[in-house]
């Protein structure tokens, strides 16, 4: 017997027990990094389906463009209890049951205007039951997208442009109805 040769097989055979467990490839693995939540894939999609049917593209760029569900994933999994986070990722599960239960189909297949009235009808909250959470989910979802749309950056700098520091005071100054003003600053 080889020593040499046995040791090399030993070395190769050790390193391969330690990799092996991070090689993985089962399941589907989500884009982002989180501290506390373990996502999958396909709720990433799912999240970012509902959210660009909440605030979608048109004249501006809309929220899967300005990245509001990376925001949201970030504002759930550091400001949000153990609980709420539960919650809410119990009613991201169910959401496409109910979907299928009010529509007959899950809710990537719908169109566009479907998926809006979808989404309303789960709002008034009269079609589903409320254990699986998608009525609190939703509601909180608009929020976290609503807040996440409104501080982005773009919206911030160049659609209601923001004043850190305010400039010279206007005792007098003309109303343009066709201008958008910050109501923060």
């Amino acid at each position: 017997m080889d020593r040499r040769r046995a040791l090399v097989n030993l070395g190769i055979i050790s390193g391969g027990l330690v990799l092996f467990p991070s090689c993985e490839f089962s399941k589907e693995k989500a884009t982002i990094a989180l501290n506390n939540l373990e996502i999958n894939a396909s709720q990433e999609n799912l999240l970012k389906e509902i959210i660009a049917s909440i605030i979608p593209n048109g004249e501006i760029p809309g929220a899967i463009e300005l990245k509001v569900d990376e925001f949201v994933w970030v504002m759930l999994d550091d400001c949000f209890s153990k609980e709420g986070q539960q919650d809410f990722l119990k009613g991201l599960n169910s959401f496409n049951d109910v979907v299928d239960k009010i529509r007959g189909k899950s809710f990537h297949k719908l169109l566009e205007e479907e998926r809006s009235t979808v989404l309303k009808s789960i709002e008034e909250g009269d079609q589903f039951d409320e254990k699986d959470k998608v009525g609190e989910f939703l509601r909180t979802l608009k929020q976290l997208c609503v807040f996440g749309f409104m501080q982005s950056e773009f919206i911030m700098t160049e659609v209601m442009p923001y004043s850190l520091v305010p400039g010279k005071y206007g005792t007098c100054e003309t109303i343009d109805p066709e201008k958008r003003i910050n109501v923060n600053g």
